[in-house]
């Protein structure tokens, strides 16, 4: 049984660390992304991307975000709550569904990035990182405290 244990110990796992800032930063400079379209953020998980709300306006061609798309599918990068390692996101609220745009400009404002699931036709989940940095993600509890969300 402890040859055993020793064995499993010895091999590898099957997850390799995400890529690095430097890692999605290249990428995204190979898809023709502007360099200010993406925030860059590290927590105990490793390196991770966000887009951020410049270049919203002008709109960016599809292909280019296919292009880093595919590429964080292909690498396993940390981008805009794709790819989170297990357990993944955690769950902030569950709001109504007609709040989607509020509870978004909210998470702008405090600068946390978030990703809305539908549970059914009325609620909606907000989600972000499991190790989300605290000051944001105080400011967005605070607004979800203030509408009675659970």
């Amino acid at each position: 049984m402890m040859a055993i244990a020793l064995l499993l110990a010895a091999v590898p796992g099957d997850a390799a660390a995400p890529p690095d800032a430097a890692a999605i930063r290249a990428a995204a400079a190979r898809c023709d992304l502007p360099s200010d379209w993406l925030r860059y953020g590290h927590d105990t998980d490793g390196d991770f991307a966000d887009p951020t709300t410049a270049h919203r306006d002008s709109g960016l061609a599809r292909e280019k975000l296919v292009c880093l798309v595919q590429w964080v599918e292909q690498s396993h990068a940390r981008f805009a709550l794709r790819s989170e390692p297990p357990p993944g996101p955690q769950v902030l609220a569950t709001v109504p569904t007609e709040t989607i745009q509020d509870a978004n400009r909210e998470a702008n404002r405090c600068a946390l990035p978030i990703r809305l699931d539908p549970l059914d036709d009325s609620r909606v989940m907000i989600l972000s990182r499991r190790h989300a940095p605290a000051g944001p993600l105080a400011c967005l509890r605070a607004w979800v405290r203030a509408r009675g969300a659970r």
